[in-house]
């Protein structure tokens, strides 16, 4: 019972692996798959821009990986191109495509990783409070339903704590808003340290907190 509880409220590392594992393979064939079409188009039709797909695909998972795989992509069309003879009567072309072909696909793989970075950043900004770290109210309510619908459903205990900071508002008149935010901070570092990963902390607002502890009674 303890195992799968522990597979209901903590992340299957092992799975998010195999799964990212996966990825990487589709994506190294799909590169290989565009390299053959290349190939086999001939000199008459150019397929360079096909790359940016798989480059696309791999800078989602991480910006390494988008790198590694516009590089592969610019040696590859530049490989094809040699073999074609594509640039026969200009070699430096070979040259002159290998740098901006370089140049775009990781510029490509850049800004795809990036704005990947931004997107999950706000959306973790948005779920947490913004000073502690902490889960928000609305975030927390809605994490609440899904715990008790889990519980009812699955027949396990859940707790609720409800934590208050004596005499905050004191603290922050005589030491200051800073040093209360400092307290804040703290208290949430502190509490976060003795939690297990399922078990989820929340500011409430002000100096309130509430903990949500599944399968705890």
């Amino acid at each position: 019972m303890k195992s799968f509880f522990n597979l209901l409220f903590k992340p299957n590392n092992k799975t998010k692996k195999n799964e990212e594992s996966f990825l990487k393979f589709l994506i190294i064939s799909l590169v290989g798959l565009i390299a053959i079409f290349d190939y086999f188009t001939g000199s008459g039709i150019r397929v360079g821009l096909v790359y940016v797909i798989p480059i696309l695909l791999s800078a989602s998972i991480n910006r390494l990986f988008g790198f590694i795989i516009a590089i592969v992509c610019a040696l590859l069309a530049l490989a094809i191109d040699i073999y074609l003879q594509r640039y026969s009567d200009y070699p430096i072309y070979y040259i002159w495509e290998l740098i901006t072909r370089g140049m775009i696909f990781t510029l490509v793989a850049h800004l795809r990783s990036s704005l990947m970075y931004f997107i999950l950043r706000e959306g973790e900004l948005a779920r947490t409070d913004y000073l502690t770290g902490a889960m928000n109210l609305r975030t927390f309510r809605e994490q609440l339903q899904t715990e008790i619908y889990r519980a009812s459903r699955y027949c396990y205990p859940l707790t609720i704590a409800y934590i208050d900071i004596d005499n905050f508002k004191t603290i922050n008149d005589t030491l200051g808003h800073s040093e209360g935010d400092r307290i804040l901070c703290t208290v949430v570092t502190t509490i976060k340290q003795h939690l297990r990963k399922s078990d989820i902390i929340a500011r409430l607002g002000g100096d309130e907190f509430a903990i949500l502890l599944p399968v705890t009674d």
